[in-house]
């Protein structure tokens, strides 16, 4: 399908058009490793192990800063129900022994000789949540399935990492690897920090943190001794990453990577864009057309637009570093994102909720009297990545399109960072014209606001169910007022409109 007018100015990357074949079928794959290797597939030939008497009826994977997995499976003689038991995480020190494996894709018929099928990746998960019921004479069980760092949330971490009998401080890298790698469990099998390069639209990882090291240990982050305090993993990394920043001082995003077997933590940098920051399409992994005809993949587009100001921390403040007030946060009062007017209190006055935070005591070592303003700095900067996550602010999208297998994962970038191009042509309809005879045209042919090449995924699945397979997406633009100024172009990008 050519690209023309409108859907050429808002392109980027390859063009997404259907899956080719005549007979397109969609398949998925569950292999229980606890259970002796057992598998459940669809159609005929779906459960060798149990009799072909288990099969797949519906599917639903989907990742974000995480992964999940929904299957229901039809049993027929409940055999299936004892290998579930047997793959379930029953104690966490058992944890890396239980995964199930998953696949997907299309098989794909044609003439004279059919296409290549389309297959996924492996992705490893871990079985949590069993709910059966019997009904009409057979077993329909639904297993739920997560990445292994749901189970954090389940426990705490005590450790003080840093403060042993020789009270040798550690840098924050090392000690982020010793909390995610080593007991208590759930642990993974390694941790990585990186970015999408902005000259090459490639992943960068070994980046580091501004503070921190000299010679090997640059970029490692500041020395400290590092205290767990009973919270789980997560709250424990966030809350010890939350005042520092980037090389290129931005904020760190945990995601978890389901396809490295025994799990992956990274650290992303912060996604979207600081302030009036010029987006590129080098991140941009292809071009969809809304309402194009036969040859489009989309099947539904959903806008929704919310200007959203609570997670605009300009309200409240920090407790200052001993008495003494901190000349980079006056009257210690929060002052949002300081290097960016759009964020800040300047601009954002009493938008937000009220943080008042103590300053963390390796801010103080490590700052001194600046202490708070860093702090403050960096945890402003967590709470509009955060508030971006929970709260759905801004220009936001679902999108459904045929399913497609091979799509990025969080190792790509493909939900910190990656973008898709947007090209909406406008419905067609009949107007007056000065001469009499109907316009069958759109004007503008293109809609301004919604065609952008600068779409952030913010979340993905997959969904198989009754011989169809569909992939939605979670779409964001860097919205004026909130990631950037009022007029700056929607997306960040020079073919986004302006709305101020």
């Amino acid at each position: 399908m050519p690209l023309v007018g409108c859907t050429t100015q808002h392109s980027c990357g390859n063009l997404k058009t259907v899956e080719s074949g005549h007979v397109l079928s969609p398949w998925v794959k569950c292999i229980f490793r606890g259970g002796g290797g057992q598998q459940v597939t669809v159609g005929n030939h779906s459960s060798p192990e149990l009799k072909n008497s288990a099969v797949i009826k519906s599917f639903n994977f989907g990742i974000s800063d995480g992964g999940e997995c929904k299957i229901t499976i039809h049993d027929q003689m409940g055999s299936s129900l004892h290998v579930f038991l047997k793959n379930m995480v029953k104690q966490l020190q058992d944890q890396q022994d239980w995964f199930i494996i998953i696949q997907w894709g299309w098989t794909k018929s044609g003439c004279p000789t059919p296409p290549p099928s389309s297959i996924s990746r492996r992705h490893y998960l871990q079985l949590r949540y069993i709910e059966t019921n019997f009904v009409q004479g057979k077993f329909i069980h639904e297993i739920t399935a997560f990445d292994t760092m749901n189970l954090a949330v389940e426990g705490g971490y005590e450790p003080i990492i840093g403060e042993d009998a020789a009270y040798q401080k550690v840098y924050l890298k090392d000690a982020l690897q010793k909390l995610f790698t080593e007991e208590p469990y759930p642990i993974v099998t390694s941790v990585k920090y990186c970015r999408l390069n902005k000259s090459t639209g490639e992943v960068q990882c070994g980046i580091g943190f501004l503070e921190g090291g000299t010679g090997d240990d640059v970029g490692k982050g500041p020395k400290s001794a590092w205290k767990g305090n009973s919270a789980n993993k997560l709250e424990t990394a966030r809350r010890w990453i939350a005042p520092w920043v980037t090389d290129q001082n931005k904020t760190f995003v945990m995601t978890y990577e389901t396809l490295v077997d025994g799990g992956e933590v990274i650290f992303w940098e912060r996604p979207v864009f600081d302030c009036d920051e010029v987006a590129t399409s080098d991140f941009c992994i292809g071009t969809y057309i809304v309402n194009g005809g036969a040859d489009t993949p989309v099947i539904e587009f959903n806008p929704r637009i919310k200007w959203g100001f609570a997670g605009l921390p300009a309200n409240g403040g920090n407790i200052p570093v001993a008495t003494v007030e901190d000349v980079a946060s006056p009257k210690n009062k929060a002052q949002g994102v300081t290097h960016c007017i759009t964020q800040s209190r300047t601009n954002q006055k009493g938008a937000g909720q009220v943080i008042s935070i103590p300053t963390p005591d390796v801010a103080r070592a490590v700052a001194g009297p600046q202490a708070t303003g860093i702090a403050m700095d960096g945890q402003a900067k967590q709470i509009i990545q955060d508030s971006v996550w929970i709260m759905d602010s801004g220009i936001m999208a679902d999108m459904t399109i045929v399913g497609d297998p091979n799509l990025p994962t969080q190792s790509e970038g493909v939900i910190l960072g990656k973008t898709i191009a947007i090209a909406f042509v406008n419905p067609f309809h009949l107007l007056p014209h000065p001469s009499g005879c109907g316009d069958w045209l759109a004007s503008p042919p293109c809609n301004e606001v919604l065609s952008n090449k600068n779409w952030l995924i913010m979340k993905l699945s997959h969904k198989i169910e009754g011989g169809t397979y569909t992939t939605s997406f979670t779409l964001r633009l860097i919205s004026p007022g909130f990631d950037a100024g009022l007029g700056s172009p929607i997306g960040g990008a020079p073919d986004g409109a302006t709305i101020s």
